[in-house]
Order: C-alpha cells, then structure tokens, then sequence
C-alpha cells in the first residue's frame, strides 16, 4: 500500500519532527505503509505556483498511490487533484487541517472540495458550514504525537514546577483579551516558581526535555475556537506533563477538568491552581497518570492511524467523544 503525503518541512531537518502530518507518516509506516511525499512549500519556492502544480501533478501520476493524504495545501491548487483523478488515479484523497487559523478557512473549503473526506482538530467549528458548500464529509481528529520522540522523565525527578514554551507564545496570530490577561500571570510565575518561559521557538531535543522535565505546563489556544486541540498539547500529554489549558469551548465534551487536564478562566484561577497542586502532589500525580492514560488511548501515532482508517472505513468516528458530519453515510474502501 502506497500513501502520498502532500505535506511541508519534510526537508527540514529543524522543524520536520514537530508537524503533525509527519508525526502521522510514522503511524502509516509502522503499519506496512509505502511512505512517498511531496513538499509542496519547497517546491513552491524552488519551482513558482505554476511549475509546483505541474510537478505535482506528475508525481500523483507517477506514484498511483492508494491514498492522497493532504495538509494545509495553501500554495497549490485543488485543481491538481481533480486533473489526477482525470489521468486515472482512482484513489481517495483525505485532506487533514490541524491549523486553526482563519486565513486558511478558504483553502480548507475549496480542498475539500475535491476530497472524500477532511479531518480537523477543531470539529464542530463551522463543519455545518464547511458540508454545506463542500459536501465532504468531516470528522475531528486529535493530532498524534511520536513516542520516541519524547523524554519524560519520571514524576518524582521533574524539576520544573511549570513550563510555558515559546511556541505557545506567536505574536503572528494576535492575542485575544484573555491571552493579554494570561501573559502577566506567566511572567510572574516565571519568578515564582522557576517557569521555562522563552518567546522564540523552541524546537528538538531542547522542546522535549524542557516539557519532560515539567510538571505542570501552560497551554494556551491561539485561537478561541470550539474544541481546537493542538499538537502541542499532544506532545505534553503524551510526555506525562499536566496541561494546564484555558478552558477553551466544549473542552469539556473530551476531557474532565482536573482530572486528565487542568482548566482555568483567567490569570487568577491560573494561579490559584498551580499552587493547589504543588501543594497537592499526590493529586497531581494522579493527573499525571491519567494524562498518560489518555494520551496513550487517543493520542499516539498508532491510535491516530487507527482512528482514520476507522473512520473512512465505517464513515463515523471511533471516539468516544468523536463528531462527524456525513449525511450520505459515505464510506471509503481502504485495504489494509
């Protein structure tokens, strides 16, 4: 079985082992997959828009893979797909958008066009919307994080109290009220309790000893959003550290509030639970463990595989929690 991945940063050797689609292609490999790809933003600024579509149309056709896995695709056009499936490429194509960022809402649209079926971390947000226009049927799916990427160290060695890495902090989306409230919060943690607290990217072995070697660490949506689940958050639980997330909307519909993750509202419930927990560490290693408890169910790479192939295959989600919008009660034959 041959998947193409029509993805980016798999040349970079940098940023490579933090995008969720390559997370992903490990889960298709351990499973007997034939892995193919095809970077699509570095070709795009190698080769121009033009010559990047052509390029990747011959690679579709060259390829003839059982499966067209696509992400984000914002530098190229859908129409690659519908001239493939015209030269007889027969397979499914599945596009996947762990982004929640507004500017991509067009490009989600008019891949999904073209696609059988879109995954989204964000489920439920516009998704009636989406199928309305589309017709493609949709699902959530939590992006996956890679076991041997990370390094948790035990519960009783951690040596940070509370961690909050700079990838959480991107001035490029904007803050909201809520983020301009947090921010003081984190700064003065940073002097209480000896936070990791650094505004550039964090990236590579420094990312996953810091989150490792945290107890606890902050997390705070970019976006406001219904559901909106990141990676990051992937890499902390499946790592053992307790999320302390800002209880986004329907968060509650996947998790349980002090149980697998922390929530709060404002700067001050912030605070008030970090000391709570650091003055109840039994509590707090239980969180751990049923944060490793969750992330090991939903979150590793071969439960995200699974999920997928689930889910095309018997056109609903798995999840206990899991949304899909498929009125036609579509199904994709995929074997393996």
């Amino acid at each position: 079985m041959k998947i193409l991945f029509i993805s980016f940063r798999w040349n970079n050797d940098r940023l490579k082992d933090h995008s969720s689609d390559r997370m992903m292609s490990f889960g298709f490999s351990r499973a007997g997959w034939d892995i193919h790809y095809y970077d699509y933003r570095d070709n795009h600024d190698k080769l121009g828009q033009n010559k990047n579509n052509e390029t990747l149309l011959k690679t579709i056709v060259k390829t003839n893979p059982d499966l067209i896995f696509c992400n984000k695709c914002e530098r190229i056009s859908p129409t690659v797909i519908t001239e493939a499936k015209s030269k007889g490429v027969k397979c499914p194509v599945i596009f996947w958008n762990m982004d929640a960022r507004k500017n991509l809402m067009t490009t989600v649209i008019e891949w999904s066009r073209v696609c059988d079926w879109c995954f989204d971390c964000k489920a439920g947000y516009r998704f009636d919307q989406y199928y309305n226009i589309t017709k493609c049927p949709m699902s959530l799916l939590l992006p996956p994080y890679q076991d041997s990427f990370i390094r948790p160290k035990p519960f009783e060695s951690r040596d940070i109290n509370v961690s909050w890495l700079g990838q959480l902090y991107n001035p490029t989306l904007g803050f909201d009220n809520i983020r301009r409230d947090i921010i003081p919060a984190v700064r003065h943690l940073l002097d209480a309790y000896g936070a990791c607290f650094d505004k550039s990217f964090i990236r590579g072995d420094d990312y996953y000893n810091i989150i490792g070697s945290s107890l606890m660490s902050i997390s705070i949506p970019a976006i406001d959003l219904p559901y909106y689940f990141s990676n990051r958050q992937s890499h902390l639980m499946g790592s053992g550290t307790v999320v302390l997330s800002y209880d986004f909307k329907n968060c509650n519909e996947i998790f349980k509030d002090d149980h697998d993750i922390v929530l709060f509202k404002n700067s001050e419930e912030l605070i008030y639970k970090i000391n709570h927990f650091l003055n109840n560490k039994d509590s707090l290693k239980q969180i751990h463990l049923n944060t490793l408890d969750f992330a090991k169910t939903f979150l590793t790479v071969d439960a995200v595989y699974n999920e997928i192939i689930h889910t095309l295959k018997h056109g609903e989600s798995s999840y206990p929690f899991g949304q899909t919008i498929n009125p036609d009660k579509r199904k994709i034959d995929i074997y393996v």
